[in-house]
């Protein structure tokens, strides 16, 4: 404080005032926090004090809401015996106590607007969990310990209710077994151990028994939830052994500790270098138990890496001598003893590596020379790539040599990193690493695949050519290269192609062999060897002479059956049977063997309907095989059509024929705009011809898209439209047309009217041409399997048409085209079809020129009439024409008496290499009602099946038998007898 004090001349120190001011200052109060700080972090609003008998309790109340009771103590640390969330507004200063002396005192708090009534024994003991928590609570709260519960005397009215003691509880037991030698320190983790009621850790009255027997106390590492013992040893093996703890008169039970007897089985491995870090895993039975566990090679400790029951992992320690070792297993008191050493080799040292580049896509062979390389069981190779700051760590392998490793390169294609690039490699043998060693990576090489399989024989005519470039001459010796799983042999590189051995061992082999280019994930299959086999002639030197009368009398009895039969059908066109067997004569189908295999069908009957019209009559209109538009004026046709010939009903379209389009229903107009194409978009190249039909040519031709780009299309020309109303409802049919989507579905790009001249259908350009001519010619090798996926295909794309509502009714191998992927796309249908209904299924006439009558169902031979179940029909000749190779259906058959043919009950019969199951489909697609024909959804179920049962890679010939005649009528003729019986005459 500051006072005024006047003071006389004569003070007592020099230069004084007459009136001068003093300040005197009070010594601060030091404030003692009986909290010891607990509350630092808490902000206090309220404060009041009462007092219990000798106790001094404060109400405390925070700036959220809480409020606290906590006995107040200069000697002792207290927490608060009663805590809970009042409000969410502060706890007002202005706090009434009231009766504080008596047992109804109560406190009125005041949190917001609110006023809370709270007894100054608290809400009751209900909030202590524990029994020590009970018992230490305040004794004016009369808490007590019931029945695992802390309440108030008259709260437990059946139950055995105090306040003294307190029985110790059992959480978890570590370890939970240990050995039967003992020793082992035991860890009771719980609650209440060693309690009191002065809240003072005392054990003098806890005992801990293992199966009766005393578990020594270490008190100095115990605590009140914590005690450790020793346990003593036991004869035998015990699991949930009865276990206590005693506290005076009361104990507490548990079942959860075992005796075992750890086992050692095995180590592995056994062996690794004398430099050690060898990963030694030893294997038995109770390898966890116990406490502390010890792994000793020889006399040094092997350091731990993992532990389970039934394995334990260590890194072998150093040895200067490379020999045996005991290996030794410690656990607490207990040893155990490998029945096997391990033994410790020369430390490995790796010289060279070979080769010393990889291929991009990795799986290079690297082999590693140097010696003691078998020193380890698992050693590694390390590859550094210094562009990525990265390793990369693979496996290697033993060869027989002692000196040799082999390792795989891995991919480092992922990272696109530009090749060549160099990269380090080095070797870890266990705890021994090898010098770095200088490694490229190159490009990966463009290996050209087989079109068909290569023949090699034994001998010296078991090399491989193997065409490709970038191929790096030391690369490719790292065993990428196989031939049947193993590594081709004697490498030899040249300009742009590689030579390789076949290996020894694969030359008896019956099967083909893949060759394959290995990677490290995955190999690509570049083609396939077939193995010649060497002919044992001695048997068939043998043969032929055993057999040659045989065959002379044979002979001589089918040139007398052969002459007969030409002077039978010389005053007949009807097709010769032999009546007893109703075996068709293969007189017509061996000479249809001899075409080459450039002309599009193999015998007269075969030709193909649309391509006969115009060259045969008009040969003017194809020679040398040119393609063009119509060029007879209407004005000279008059001589064709007084001719008498129905079939020249429809005068050709004139080039110079102009039809207004504008005059089309302009609702029709709007609805094609998706599908028209102009003719400034479309380049035609006239010179440049596909293919000829009858009623048009097929060139190649170039689309422009939207963006410019040029798109290799075909453009078809369709020249029998010659009014709008064709005009119509070809639109229309685009339309419809141009909806199709499906992988096995040729898709319409476009069509296009020009000015002048005939419409155009613009298609997409199939590389391998029509699926026939594919399978026909002889430098195409397709297995049974690939011919069964070719007809797989065709029936998906029926199955979409089929659920399209559209009717092929021209389906056959001819009308099926193939992509750049040998993708089957079912073709000529709708808009692409070369003929035009109203002319094209009608009979007029014997000839039968133009109708494919041999793929028709026999209602539609009958009716003219197409139906989804008459394209299960052609379906069925389409799957013969694959497993034949494309020969021509009933070659012996006239088209006339086709009909007849079928009503007797006959089909085609099966081809030699076709499979049973497939056949059998076949017969029920030529089911004479229609109804009784699976529909396409279950043909591509049945066929997908047979494809991915067939097992085999057998190859059909060209030239080899199409059929076997064990079945010629599987269906009841439909003819009355006295028709068969004319045509059995007939026949």
């Amino acid at each position: 404080f500051i006072f005024k004090q006047a003071f006389s001349r004569n003070a007592s120190y020099c230069r004084a005032q007459d009136d001068e001011y003093r300040l005197e200052v009070t010594t601060p109060l030091q404030r003692v926090d009986l909290f010891m700080g607990q509350f630092n972090s808490v902000l206090l609003t309220s404060i009041s004090v009462f007092t219990k008998g000798n106790l001094t309790i404060a109400n405390l109340g925070t700036s959220e809401g809480r409020f606290m009771q906590i006995v107040l103590s200069r000697s002792e640390p207290t927490a608060p015996h009663v805590s809970f969330q009042l409000d969410s507004h502060p706890v007002s200063p202005q706090v009434v106590v009231e009766n504080s002396l008596a047992g109804d005192g109560y406190a009125l708090v005041v949190t917001g607007k609110k006023i809370t009534k709270i007894p100054l024994t608290g809400p009751g003991c209900h909030h202590f969990r524990t029994c020590s928590q009970c018992l230490l609570a305040p004794s004016f709260m009369q808490c007590g310990w019931c029945d695992q519960q802390c309440l108030r005397s008259h709260q437990c009215p059946g139950g055995t209710w105090t306040q003294e003691t307190c029985l110790p509880r059992v959480y978890e037991i570590l370890p939970s077994s240990a050995p039967l030698e003992g020793g082992t320190k035991l860890t009771l983790c719980g609650w209440d151990f060693g309690f009191s009621k002065n809240n003072r850790f005392e054990l003098k009255n806890t005992v801990i028994h293992i199966g009766g027997q005393i578990c020594a106390l270490e008190a100095k590492s115990s605590n009140k939830n914590k005690l450790e013992c020793t346990v003593p040893a036991a004869k035998t093996p015990s699991s949930n052994i009865s276990s206590s703890i005693s506290v005076g008169q009361g104990k507490t039970l548990f079942k959860t500790f075992s005796y075992v007897n750890p086992v050692i089985t095995s180590i592995s491995p056994t062996y690794g270098p004398k430099s050690g870090g060898t990963l030694l895993t030893v294997a038995g039975k109770y390898l966890n138990s116990g406490k502390s566990r010890r792994i000793f090679v020889g006399e040094k400790p092997c350091t731990l890496k993992s532990i389970s029951a039934s394995t334990v992992e260590c890194y072998t320690p150093a040895q200067q001598i490379p020999q045996e070792y005991r290996v030794r297993v410690g656990i607490d008191e207990a040893i155990r003893d490998a029945s096997g050493h391990f033994t410790y080799r020369e430390d490995p040292v790796v010289l060279k590596i070979h080769p010393a580049k990889s291929f991009l896509s990795g799986g290079s062979t690297i082999t590693a020379q140097g010696i003691n390389l078998n020193s380890v069981c698992f050693p590694q190779m390390v590859i550094t790539v210094p562009k990525l700051g990265m390793n990369f760590s693979v496996a290697c392998s033993h060869r027989s040599s002692s000196e040799i490793i082999c390792c795989t390169t891995p991919s480092l294609k992922a990272f696109n990193l530009q090749p060549p690039f160099v990269t380090k490699v080095f070797f870890v043998f266990d705890g021994v690493s090898s010098l770095y060693f200088d490694f490229d990576y190159v490009n990966n090489p463009v290996f050209k695949h087989f079109e068909k399989p290569v023949f090699i024989s034994r001998g010296n005519q078991n090399v491989l050519e193997i065409k490709g470039n970038y191929i790096d001459s030391e690369a490719v010796k790292g065993e990428v290269l196989k031939v049947g799983n193993k590594s081709c042999e004697n490498l030899l590189l040249q300009s742009e192609s590689i030579l390789c051995t076949v290996p020894s061992d694969l030359l008896k082999s019956n099967s083909e062999l893949k060759i394959e280019w290995k990677q490290e994930v995955l190999s690509t299959v570049i083609g396939k060897v077939l193995i010649r086999q060497d002919q044992n002639f001695t048997g068939l030197i043998a043969g032929v002479v055993s057999t040659s009368v045989l065959i002379f009398i044979f002979l001589v009895f089918f040139l007398w059956r052969r002459k007969k039969k030409q002077i039978k059908d010389l005053g007949s066109d009807l097709v010769r049977y032999d009546g007893r067997v109703h075996t068709p004569h293969l007189d017509r189908l061996v000479s249809a063997r001899s075409v080459s295999p450039t002309t599009e069908m193999v015998s007269s009957e075969s030709v193909d309907y649309r391509s006969t019209f115009l060259e045969d009559q008009f040969p003017s209109m194809s020679q040398n095989g040119s393609c063009r538009p119509a060029q007879y004026p209407h004005s000279d046709l008059s001589p064709i059509l007084s001719s008498g010939d129905s079939d020249l009903a429809s005068p050709l379209l004139q080039t110079n024929v102009h039809i207004d389009i504008s005059a089309l229903n302009p609702d029709l107009v709007k609805e094609v705009q998706h599908v028209v194409i102009g003719a400034d978009s479309l380049i035609v190249h006239f010179s440049e011809v596909i293919g000829r039909g009858h009623f048009g040519c097929v060139y190649h031709g170039t689309l422009l898209d939207n963006d410019g780009r040029k798109i290799h299309c075909a453009v078809k020309s369709l020249n029998r439209i010659t009014d709008l109303e064709e005009v119509a409802q070809f639109l229309k049919e685009g339309i419809i047309m141009k909806d199709f989507t499906h992988p096995n579905v040729l898709s319409l790009l476009g069509i296009c009217l020009p000015n002048e001249g005939s419409p155009l259908v613009v298609l997409p350009y199939m590389k391998h041409g029509d699926l026939r001519n594919f399978i026909r010619n002889e430098t195409h090798n397709p297995t049974v399997k690939d011919l069964i996926g070719f007809g797989l295909q065709v029936a998906k794309g029926m199955k979409y048409l089929a659920s399209k509502k559209f009717v092929h009714r021209d389906l056959a191998a001819r009308n099926c085209m193939l992509d750049e992927k040998f993708t089957v796309k079912v073709a000529d249908f709708g808009l692409a079809r070369d003929v035009y209904d109203k002319e094209y299924y009608s009979v007029h006439n014997k000839t039968g020129a133009k109708l494919p009558v041999k793929w028709m169902a026999l209602e539609s031979l009958q009716t003219q009439k197409f139906t989804t179940k008459s394209d299960v029909w052609s379906f069925g000749v389409l799957l013969w024409e694959l497993m034949t190779r494309g020969a021509p259906p009933y070659p012996d058959v006239n088209s006339f008496d086709i009909t007849v043919y079928l009503l007797q009950g006959r089909r085609l019969l099966q081809p030699e290499y076709c499979p049973d199951p497939l056949y059998e489909v076949m017969l029920k697609c030529w089911h004479p009602k229609p109804e009784m024909r699976p529909a396409f959804s279950e043909l591509v179920s049945k066929i997908s099946t047979i494809f991915s049962t067939f097992i085999g890679e057998h190859y059909v010939h060209v030239n080899a038998t199409y059929v076997n005649v064990k079945c010629v009528a599987p269906y009841p003729s439909l003819l009355s007898s006295q028709d068969n019986t004319d045509m059995d005459v007939d026949t």
